[in-house]
């Protein structure tokens, strides 16, 4: 098996682990026959590798590639084991070397020391692979906590950069966009002391220059993002972004509310559902149809899982703390619903996985 350079895909680790799995039967019904399967070891030892090797690229499926190693790795205690069955004549094989004093602390004749002695080496080999597994454990989920992480990041910022949604609703004439964009530019640079503007000198008459700070930067950040966003979603994000002491979330969203229809925006737009309200409503809706307890594939292909996630992303939410907000929205839905499911979902890992990439040689 050729191993090309990029992501493992799920059928590349899926066939190495196969080829193991079917070598270790081979090895295991050659020893019970008392041939030699020295041919067969090796080749293993070969795959094993490879298996490894993908194992550095395994990215979103390196959780998938942890399961197929441990599998490889309890395959080698069952060769292990076979094999002193086969050339020991020794039925129970004790896991550890406590266990093997234990059996061994009665039996005094020079027959079962001799024994003990021989099954020593072997039973620290054992011991060995057990402590690998351990380890294998430790640090796959160390590596995918991190690899978790940081795609957590990534989607976040990527959330508050293009205010991706899938809520599709009435949009405004490019006309009233370019009209409002242009308008609330005007209007934070004159907050900002950048230009003047008679019809905002209430506000500029602020005395607290934080105050007239925030509402700039949240007006300037509705503009940017005015032309691609949802409107409900971006002033809510502003809103909840830009608050803070003595300019409350409603206060602010008011503002913003009274400078976008200032510039001619009609009030549908401002007074429409945010794609977090949409995305809780289709997630009651789906639970019932399907009538499911946790998320599917189906719920997730709809949007609703990244719309409730972009949501609390936009607003500034800490990254350690997205995947719990999600998770406790979906549980009004879905009750059974894990954080572990809902970063598989948003990362698009597992059985939330987009698409398959087969690029395997054999």
């Amino acid at each position: 098996m050729k191993i090309k350079n990029g992501e493992s895909s799920e059928h590349q680790i899926m066939t190495a682990a196969y080829h193991l799995h079917n070598l270790d039967a081979q090895i295991e019904k050659v020893n019970n026959t008392g041939e030699d399967a020295s041919f067969l070891v090796s080749q293993r030892e070969d795959a094993l590798l490879k298996l490894r090797q993908l194992g550095n690229n395994a990215g979103r499926n390196l959780r998938l590639f942890a399961q197929a190693y441990k599998v490889t790795e309890e395959g080698k205690l069952e060769i292990i084991r076979a094999g002193l069955r086969r050339d020991l004549g020794v039925d129970k094989i004790p896991n550890t070397i406590h266990e093997l004093n234990s059996i061994y602390r009665d039996k005094t004749s020079d027959a079962d020391k001799a024994e003990k002695k021989m099954l020593k080496p072997f039973v620290e080999e054992i011991q060995k692979v057990q402590k690998r597994l351990k380890e294998i454990k430790v640090e796959t989920e160390k590596t995918l906590k991190e690899s978790t992480d940081n795609g957590i990041k990534e989607l976040a910022i990527k959330a508050d950069k293009v205010i991706p949604s899938t809520t599709k609703g009435p949009k405004p004439s490019k006309a009233v966009v370019d009209r409002v964009v242009s308008g609330l530019k005007d209007m934070a640079n004159k907050l900002k002391g950048l230009s003047s503007n008679a019809q905002f000198s209430k506000i500029e008459q602020t005395k607290n220059i934080d105050i007239q700070k925030n509402t700039a930067d949240a007006i300037l950040y509705v503009a940017n993002k005015f032309e691609s966003g949802h409107i409900p979603d971006l002033v809510d994000a502003a809103a909840t972004k830009f608050s803070g002491e003595g300019l409350s979330e409603k206060e602010l969203k008011t503002k913003l509310h009274d400078a976008l229809t200032s510039f001619g925006l009609d009030k549908e737009f401002l007074e429409a559902k945010t794609s977090r309200e949409i995305a809780l409503e289709n997630a009651k809706e789906l639970a019932k149809i399907e009538d499911s307890k946790t998320i599917t594939p189906d719920v997730v292909s709809r949007g609703i899982v990244n719309d409730i996630f972009n949501d609390y992303a936009r607003k500034g939410v800490p990254y350690e703390e997205l995947i719990k907000k999600t998770t406790a929205d979906l549980k009004e839905s879905f009750p059974n619903v894990t954080e572990s499911e809902v970063s598989d979902a948003v990362l698009g890992r597992g059985k939330f996985k987009k698409e398959n990439t087969w690029n395997l040689d054999i």
